[in-house]
């Protein structure tokens, strides 16, 4: 994705993490668990094994947001 205009305002602005989520995924932007899922689907990797690593990947974001 590109970075664009649009998105910088949301940033300087101070928009949400959900908010911001929200514009990359309507822009074509494929988020950790779709991804995998993807990847399920394919074969490469198991759902237990995205899940594992998504809940992991979410737990550290919401760890570093507190602090």
């Amino acid at each position: 994705m590109d970075y664009t205009e649009e998105l910088k305002n949301m940033l300087l602005n101070g928009k949400s993490v959900f908010e911001i989520e929200n514009l990359t995924l309507q822009n074509g932007m494929i988020n950790l668990e779709r991804d995998g899922i993807f990847k399920v689907i394919k074969g490469i990797t198991t759902l237990d094994e995205v899940y594992r690593y998504v809940k992991t990947k979410f737990q550290d974001s919401y760890t570093t947001m507190k602090q």
